[in-house]
């Protein structure tokens, strides 16, 4: 007696499946969800870490605050935190010493202590970035990211 089975392994096997079979409705949606729950999961981890907080509602408060800026992804985070800081003004005085050093370098020292970095985030940078207050420190974000 012989026998007409044949064994298949590894892409054979997935691609006779694939061929023959369609994945149901509920499989798919079922993987969607998956995808889905471990993206919150990874998103979670990743403001539960940068945040320092460990209360999952505050976590998910955040998460929903920083969505209705458009940033729903670790990606979109990675590529829009800019930094925590005290207040708005040392955020402004940090970047802008760094951006336009050469030009706040060759200005006079009055002049140079005499910016006030407050009215430049309310006049200017408030327009580019956004801040998140958390735990006695902002959180700032680039809009544009």
């Amino acid at each position: 007696m012989t026998s007409n089975t044949i064994l298949l392994t590894g892409s054979e096997r997935d691609a006779y499946i694939a061929e023959r079979f369609q994945p149901t409705e509920l499989e798919v949606e079922s993987h969607d969800a998956e995808e889905t729950m471990q993206a919150e999961s990874d998103m979670q981890q990743r403001i539960s870490e940068l945040f320092d907080i460990d209360n999952i509602a505050k976590v998910n408060t955040i998460i929903q605050e920083l969505e209705g800026y458009g940033i729903d992804s670790e990606e979109n985070l990675d590529d829009a935190y800019s930094g925590c800081y005290r207040d708005e003004a040392t955020f402004c005085e940090d970047l802008l010493c760094d951006v336009y050093s050469e030009a706040i370098d060759a200005m006079p020292v009055f002049l140079q202590t005499a910016i006030d970095w407050e009215l430049v985030w309310h006049q200017s940078m408030q327009y580019d970035y956004f801040a998140i207050y958390h735990d006695s420190e902002y959180y700032f974000f680039s809009r544009n990211f």
